[in-house]
């Protein structure tokens, strides 16, 4: 998982790059409405996809520690004792969250700078939007940094859970 999630993390932050410089290409188009519009059709797509893998990538690492939190109470349960193990586990789950929270929060704040702004073209909101596009860049960058070290932590903590259960 430690790969998998650490090649969609990083596909992830060049989409959110890649749209934000669509954005700002936008921003500066020629002044003629077509070519405006254009380039504006090109970011809106390419913004829709980002929010959505955005989305896919954080709630694939908060399942992830749902799926583990639940495996470690199996075990915990057949096994007994361990509960400290178990507590670790859950733990990450609820630090996992505050990550999710934060790129979600970047990503609808930027979405929601985008609607207005698109409503009037060529006006003062699209330096507020931009910002909040790099804002949501960086913020989602940190929150899969956060969210990748959480399931190496998880890994090793299951490793040992699962090496104390008793062998059939």
């Amino acid at each position: 998982m430690q790969r998998s999630f650490a090649i969609l993390a990083l596909t992830d932050v060049v989409l959110l790059i890649g749209t934000a410089v669509l954005g700002m290409y936008g921003a500066h188009a020629p002044s003629d409405e077509a070519a405006w519009t254009q380039a504006y059709l090109r970011h809106f797509a390419a913004a829709v996809v980002a929010m959505l893998f955005t989305c896919f990538v954080h709630v694939l690492a908060f399942t992830y520690f749902v799926v583990f939190s639940r495996m470690a109470g199996d075990a915990v349960a057949v096994a007994g004792g361990m509960r400290e193990t178990f507590d670790a586990i859950v733990g990450l789950k609820r630090r996992a969250i505050r990550w999710l929270v934060l790129g979600f929060g970047a990503m609808l704040l930027t979405g929601i700078t985008g609607v207005i702004t698109s409503r009037t073209p060529f006006a003062n909101g699209v330096p507020f939007h931009l910002a909040a596009a790099w804002l949501a860049v960086a913020a989602n960058a940190m929150a899969l940094f956060g969210e990748y070290g959480l399931i190496r932590q998880n890994a090793a903590i299951t490793e040992r859970l699962f090496a104390a259960l008793p062998r059939p």
